[in-house]
């Protein structure tokens, strides 16, 4: 998908408000132009990934994968090897499902003491728990089936619902954040729609 769109130095990804899909590339990428428009858990398979928000940047293996907020960022993906590719599972989902799934499963009974990290990313150590779930959303993909919505859905709350178990504080942080610059670009698209008809 990413790769069909690099031909444009400023790449756009924009899917349903909720979608899984697979990613290979036997081509590295360096600094491109990225524009999510949704939140991306993007759970690295095979080679490296490095990330870039104003001025933050960090670098991914195999062993970890990440939790992007929607707006723009620099990417770059490197294969293991030359005769090698870069593969990773993408998970696109919106900040009305976030939203939802905190309705849902409120986190009041757990403090969160300090300060919230303002993060547009986080990182996380893959454990098996998480390396079985990244495992089965391979084998989803795999089976050539088209995957319901309320399948996606399902899968994305066991993983919130996991993730959420272990590092609250940092998962509240950029829920804040994601909502932070949704609502920036919003008004700001707003603004030029006003100015310009």
């Amino acid at each position: 998908m990413l790769a069909s769109l690099k031909q444009d130095p400023t790449v756009h990804v924009k899917k349903r408000n909720l979608s899984i899909i697979r990613y290979n590339s036997d081509k590295a990428s360096i600094n491109s132009k990225i524009k999510l428009e949704q939140n991306l858990f993007s759970f690295l398979l095979r080679g490296s990934k490095s990330v870039q928000y104003a001025g933050k940047k960090v670098t991914i293996h195999p062993n970890q994968f990440f939790l992007l907020s929607a707006g723009n960022c620099l990417m770059s993906e490197k294969t293991a090897g030359p005769d090698d590719q870069y593969q990773s599972i993408l998970f696109f989902f919106d900040n009305e499902l976030l939203t939802d799934f905190f309705i849902r499963h409120p986190m009041s009974g757990v403090p969160v003491k300090g300060k919230l990290v303002d993060e547009p990313f986080l990182v996380f150590e893959k454990d098996a728990f998480l390396t079985n779930f990244i495992d089965s959303l391979g084998l989803i993909l795999s089976s050539g089936q088209s995957l319901s919505h309320e399948l996606q859905r399902i899968k994305l709350e066991e993983l919130l619902v996991y993730i959420s178990g272990v590092i609250l504080k940092l998962l509240t942080g950029f829920i804040v954040t994601a909502i932070t610059r949704i609502r920036i670009y919003w008004s700001a698209r707003r603004l030029q729609q006003i100015y310009i008809a």
